[in-house]
């Protein structure tokens, strides 16, 4: 298991916590509370909290979620397919939103297969590489911010974290014509160097009115690589935000039904939220929900706003109207997909 594949499996350990309180929330979720902190599991079916517990107890005894190596103990010896944790303050509490893919499930995940060729840093990118890997920090801000990464002008007075990304800003912006394009397209798609993949990420938020730019967005979250995937996650947020436009996602139906069935719960949200910003065609909706969808419902109940609302928005445009607030509505309408149903109706 690669590194990065371990780290999407992070913050799990919070879930063998001794002491909580644990309140169950139907077969989607569960809930454990203290004093300072609420942990909210969504996508348990078959397991349960206790399970998780005594499965350890049995299969690993000498290991702990509370380790940092929690992830390849729930990999390795549960067999979990995948797995996210989100946190937020809220409440006075830090809210803790983990959410999983059980070991039966494991058909349901689908990342993007190993590169066969790796080519030398793109020389031409330099600034994007030297931003990304010398100053991470301001790299993130950067490309999450419209006018640092979309807009044209003077940025006036910057402070120092992100002064130092500037030089990328400035190749960024002059990369708009159709060569810098198709080299991007062809990076993201073909090259096994990571660092090419997260810079062609970078120049391609430059090309927004192209729907096969957002196809390959949202293809690029299931790179085996985290930063890459990390990455394409947020130029899409920025994108959704600011520039949102109707897009045919029709020819990205296979890429979009393995993650919102799962593949990299990281970035499950904003899929969901992206693709409602782009008005996603209700025609879609048997094939994007139709037997599943298990995780899109679950979220309705989320305690988690975020979550929530994504979910209520993405079936809200699938359906063509709004179903209100009550999941048991919402699955009625995704059942009624499985049988042939027609959306909307």
């Amino acid at each position: 298991m690669t590194l990065a594949r371990s780290s999407r499996l992070l913050g799990l350990g919070i879930l063998s916590m001794l002491g909580m309180a644990a309140s169950a929330l139907g077969a989607q979720g569960s809930v454990l509370e203290n004093g300072t902190l609420r942990v909210e599991l969504i996508g348990l079916k078959r397991w349960t909290l206790t399970m998780i517990q005594d499965s350890l107890s049995r299969y690993a005894p000498s290991d702990s979620l509370l380790s940092h190596s929690c992830a390849a103990i729930l990999r390795d010896k549960l067999h979990f397919a995948d797995a996210s944790a989100e946190y937020v303050e809220a409440g006075g509490k830090t809210q803790v939103t983990v959410t999983i893919v059980e070991p039966q499930d494991s058909a349901l995940i689908h990342y993007r297969g190993p590169f066969r060729d790796s080519l030398p840093d793109r020389r031409a990118w330099t600034p994007i590489r030297v931003a990304f890997e010398q100053h991470n920090q301001a790299f993130q801000t950067a490309i999450q911010r419209p006018v640092f990464l979309l807009e044209d002008g003077a940025l006036g007075r910057l402070d120092s974290v992100m002064y130092v990304v500037r030089p990328m800003r400035a190749l960024v912006r002059e990369q708009r014509g159709p060569a810098a394009r198709r080299t991007a397209m062809v990076t993201l798609n073909r090259d096994g160097n990571m660092k090419n993949r997260v810079s062609a990420i970078v120049v391609l938020s430059q090309f927004a009115t192209s729907d096969s730019t957002w196809r390959a967005l949202v293809d690029a979250l299931r790179d085996p690589d985290g930063p890459v995937s990390a990455t394409a996650t947020q130029v899409l947020g920025l994108l959704s935000h600011a520039v949102p436009r109707p897009v045919d996602w029709t020819p990205a139906v296979p890429a979009l039904r393995a993650l919102l069935d799962g593949t990299n719960l990281f970035a499950h949200n904003q899929v969901m939220e992206t693709l409602a910003a782009t008005r996603v065609s209700p025609a879609l909706a048997p094939r994007l929900l139709r037997a599943g969808g298990a995780i899109v419902l679950a979220k309705l109940s989320a305690l988690d706003p975020r979550a929530r609302s994504a979910a209520h928005s993405l079936l809200t445009q699938l359906a063509g109207r709004d179903l209100g607030d009550d999941p048991a509505a919402w699955r009625l309408w995704v059942a009624a997909l499985e049988d042939g149903g027609i959306p909307g109706t």
